[in-house]
């Protein structure tokens, strides 16, 4: 019985060990991109994607995907400093704060989360190119992960890069909507 005792509290330690040695080893830097063409000009799709009151209607994190969620806005929409809000069962709570606007070129933006009183915070930014009949939206995000999280950094290319592919699908189908108007 102390042999078996004695070879569990082994393995015990042996994988705190490599979980330490792991999450050490681990880069803690992430830069996560996905590019997508959408309908209509740079300045079409800077006047949806800088007013964040459109946000719930297009992105991952919409009202659809979370009904519950409450959204708050202040700033003027399209210009640096405006600020969206929310709390909801589905996307917990957060807010995202433009920081930087080029009309028709880019949309820079802090993103913060907090989930279980925990704030983790990234830096986004969209940049339009115009592309044949429509735009180029390079849709990018960076941040550090610290802790036990740098073992989540090798999941979130996947999962960031499905969100953006979403949001700019949803995008894309609101610049054809407003087309046909």
């Amino acid at each position: 019985m102390k042999k078996v005792l004695s070879c569990c509290l082994g393995i015990v330690v042996l994988i705190v060990v490599l979980l330490f040695v792991g999450v050490q080893a681990m880069p803690t830097n992430y830069d996560i991109s996905h590019t997508q063409v959408v309908s209509g000009s740079p300045d079409e799709v800077f006047a949806i994607a800088s007013d964040l009151h459109t946000w719930p209607d297009w992105t991952y994190w919409s009202r659809e995907a979370d009904p519950s969620a409450v959204w708050d806005w202040s700033g003027a929409p399209g210009s640096v400093g405006s600020n969206m809000s929310w709390k909801g069962e589905k996307h917990l709570e957060g807010s995202l704060t433009l920081t930087a606007v080029d009309p028709g070129k880019l949309i820079t933006y802090d993103l913060s989360f907090n989930e279980d009183g925990e704030e983790m915070g990234s830096k986004g930014k969209l940049v339009l190119t115009p592309s044949g009949e429509g735009t180029q939206v390079v849709w990018n995000m960076t941040g550090e992960l610290d802790g036990i999280w740098v073992l989540m950094g090798p999941l979130m290319k996947g999962q960031v890069s499905e969100m953006f592919e979403i949001g700019l699908t949803g995008l894309d189908a609101r610049l054809k909507a407003k087309k046909s108007e």
